[in-house]
């Protein structure tokens, strides 16, 4: 897309929960570096939510923001990725 649209307002906003997956979790480091080495000049926002691997439960898994909340105000976890509380996942925020 940036080589059909080279302009300066377009960018990205950087969430590390859409880059790992079961295959790359285990070098979330390295995954996290080569990332942001490829689309460095690209980036306008990082936004950080922690993630990490999931345990036996593999189901989705969803987390009412409040009481009978419908679907779209929850949050969860996919596939073999889950997204805890802040500090309590695998994420480096030092390097992210």
């Amino acid at each position: 897309m940036f080589a059909e649209i080279n302009h300066a307002s377009l960018g990205l906003l950087m969430d590390p929960t859409n880059y790992f997956e079961a295959h790359n979790i285990g070098d979330m480091d390295g995954e996290l570096n080569r990332v942001f080495n490829a689309l460095s000049d690209k980036i306008r926002i990082g936004h950080a939510k922690d993630v990490k691997l999931a345990g036996s439960d593999k189901s989705e898994k969803h987390a009412e923001l409040f009481e009978g909340a419908a679907e779209s105000h929850t949050f969860r976890g996919v596939g073999q990725i889950e997204l805890p509380a802040p500090g309590l996942g695998s994420l480096n925020y030092d390097l992210y």
